[in-house]
């Protein structure tokens, strides 16, 4: 029974590494995880009205995801009338030299800088390097990897919806497919006799809960972001008192107390590899959030309908 029972033994180990292990990793297999499929619409839209697209992409020492970016766009992009600007904020000079010959022959141009802050570098670039010539901003991270065209989508959304529109925003998917933005949501929580302010996206981390409509937002993630030149102008750009981030938020609250329209599209999808722009882990800043609530509170009367009360 003895020798019996270890072929047995033997047998089963060889069974769970066959079938049950990862050959490179080692690591469990079960249970087993389905990768979910991204849902969306990859047809060509024609487009007779095409206003000029100024796509704006900071980035430093990222060349990897940001000619995987820059790449992206040239492929998935039926659109024609769009430039890039690759704002460089402080690369090695190897790594500034390899984006000058990544770019020749393509719609982008190079804007050097030595340092980063997202809103005064974007807000810089719209000042000094577009011209009058554009009618529409698109913010996007150098983290950002088209899976469709975007572009055409989003320029769509604007056309139909012009008078009204303040912001579009796009689908973003983390790697593993799963949401990292449907939208900007913000909601107000009564703790005791406390307000506090909640921010998170529609469907963050779930797997197919998620929009493919066109559909109304309090707001949408500045990591690929659309916006008339005049509007942007008109509200006075980014805040630039914001450290980190958030400045996205207010931009999209001063569309909405502006009377405009955050339109999400649904059908333009990218990848978003969260956080590689900044090489942060995400958190947000006490001195960013209050910045954005006194916008809140200041205005609570035009903004509390766009923000939900969650009793505890």
């Amino acid at each position: 029974m003895g020798a019996t029972n270890e072929e047995w033994e033997e047998n089963r180990k060889s069974f769970v590494n066959k079938f049950s292990l990862h050959p490179k990793t080692n690591k469990p297999l079960l249970p087993y995880a389905l990768k979910p499929r991204i849902i969306f619409r990859n047809k060509k839209l024609k487009i007779k009205n095409q206003p000029k697209v100024s796509i704006i992409i900071p980035s430093k020492d990222n060349i990897d995801l940001l000619f995987k970016c820059v790449t992206s766009i040239v492929n998935k992009t039926m659109y024609t009338n769009y430039e890039v600007l690759i704002a460089d904020t402080g690369s090695n000079e190897d790594n500034k030299n390899k984006i000058k010959e990544f770019i020749k022959n393509k719609k982008c141009k190079l804007v050097e800088y030595d340092y980063y802050h997202f809103s005064e570098i974007n807000n810089e670039v719209v000042e000094n390097h577009i011209d009058d010539s554009t009618e529409l901003l698109l913010f996007c991270n150098d983290d950002i990897e088209l899976l469709n065209d975007a572009i055409s989508e989003m320029v769509s959304v604007y056309n139909k919806n012009k008078k009204v529109c303040g912001t579009v925003g796009a689908r973003l998917h983390f790697g593993d497919n799963t949401v990292q933005h449907d939208g900007v949501f913000l909601f107000s929580k009564k703790n005791n006799d406390e307000i506090q302010i909640g921010l998170t996206h529609y469907g963050h981390r779930s797997s197919y809960s998620y929009t493919t409509n066109t559909i109304d937002r309090v707001g949408n993630t500045a990591a690929f972001l659309m916006i008339s030149k005049v509007l942007f102008d008109s509200i006075g750009g980014f805040n630039e008192n914001y450290i980190e981030c958030l400045e996205d938020v207010e931009l999209n609250l001063r569309c909405l107390l502006e009377g405009k329209r955050n339109l999400f599209c649904g059908n333009a999808v990218a990848y978003h590899y969260e956080s590689q722009s900044r090489k942060t882990d995400g958190a947000i800043r006490q001195e960013d959030y209050q910045l954005m609530v006194s916008v809140i509170q200041n205005n609570k009367d035009k903004l509390s309908k766009f923000i939900p009360l969650i009793q505890n």
